[in-house]
């Protein structure tokens, strides 16, 4: 598990487990995230087993379970969680499924170049049978339970002195891959996703280096000092984790109108004219000035979403509760 939602994941596991007060059994239905070692499947913290893999087993666990709580619904339909839907107290939404898939026509395309498989129907199944729905974003949403993600720094790198462009997400439409263009750029995700774009919509990433993306690597990639600007200008991104990843290692993110938007930020570009001229923006803008709009993203990251404990303390009134 290494995209956004499931990041979020595992800091629950890591987090969370050891403050509930009845313990819990962990069902994974895909796979053992990647940031545990396999020789080590101990570092979890909580019993599990893999649904997919033990279908009977998993029909008798809920079966008896006095309370399901879904941390990661998925996207396409789990029929185990239909089955058990009345036992089913609380989900943890990481996308709005509506938002996600209007992306490509936000953007002006006639079709969506690189389609990432939202299932409205489950979404919709999901957010009308559950009672408590719990809204991981940076602000809130009408009928759910706000409480935000968090990110802990541990970098807090120097800004780092480059204008070449990096950008770490998957290819799909609302991560706005094609605002890299013709700019000098290092793109940290699957090629695959670049070829449909190249295909499919006749977009070139002439100034794109493409780094095949491996969640070994990610340290990596993010502390290179070869890039120093961040794409981070999604289409109505939830959170944004790697635009807090982003910010740790030291580089400058240029980020969507509609992202947190009571910060007071000088880089933001919500369509490919508005990216360019952030682009120009910050290649033009004195270093002092730089370090100034760098320093005032992150202390509001820290100041808002720094503080593990106030999040565990929320995310616990719904499971002790």
């Amino acid at each position: 598990m290494s995209g956004g939602s499931d990041v979020w994941v595992n800091g629950w596991l890591d987090v969370i487990t050891d403050r509930l007060e009845t313990p819990g059994l962990l069902l994974i239905d895909n796979g053992m995230p990647l940031s545990v070692n396999p020789a080590r499947p101990e570092q979890l913290k909580m019993l599990y087993f893999y649904g997919d893999r033990t279908p009977d087993m998993r029909d008798e666990t809920l079966e008896r379970a006095r309370r399901i709580h879904v941390l990661h619904g998925h996207y396409t339909k789990r029929e185990a969680i239909i089955r058990y839907i009345s036992k089913v107290q609380s989900i943890c939404v990481h996308v709005l499924v509506p938002d996600a898939i209007r992306a490509h026509k936000f953007y002006g395309f006639q079709g969506d170049p690189d389609p990432f498989y939202y299932d409205l129907d489950w979404y919709n199944y999901l957010n009308s049978r559950i009672p408590t729905k719990i809204w991981i974003g940076t602000d809130p949403v009408e009928g759910m339970l706000h409480i935000p993600n968090y990110y802990k720094f541990t970098h807090n790198s120097g800004l780092v002195r480059s204008d070449k462009l990096g950008f770490a997400a998957r290819t799909e439409t609302r991560k706005a891959v094609h605002f890299l263009g013709s700019h000098d750029a290092a793109a940290f995700t699957h090629p695959e996703g670049i070829r449909r774009w190249e295909r499919y919509l006749h977009r070139r990433f002439d100034g794109t280096r493409v780094i095949r993306f491996d969640y070994a690597y990610i340290d990596r990639f993010f502390s290179s000092p070869e890039w120093g600007v961040f794409h981070g200008a999604y289409y109505r991104e939830p959170f944004g984790y790697s635009i807090f990843q982003a910010v740790d290692h030291g580089k400058l993110p240029i980020v969507a109108n509609d992202w947190c938007p009571d910060l007071e930020y000088r880089y933001r570009a919500s369509t490919q004219e508005e990216f360019d001229e952030a682009m120009d923006t910050v290649r033009s803008d004195a270093w002092s000035v730089r370090e100034s709009e760098f320093e005032r993203i992150r202390t509001y990251m820290i100041d808002r979403f720094g503080d593990v404990d106030r999040w565990a303390s929320q995310i616990l009134e719904v499971y002790n509760g």
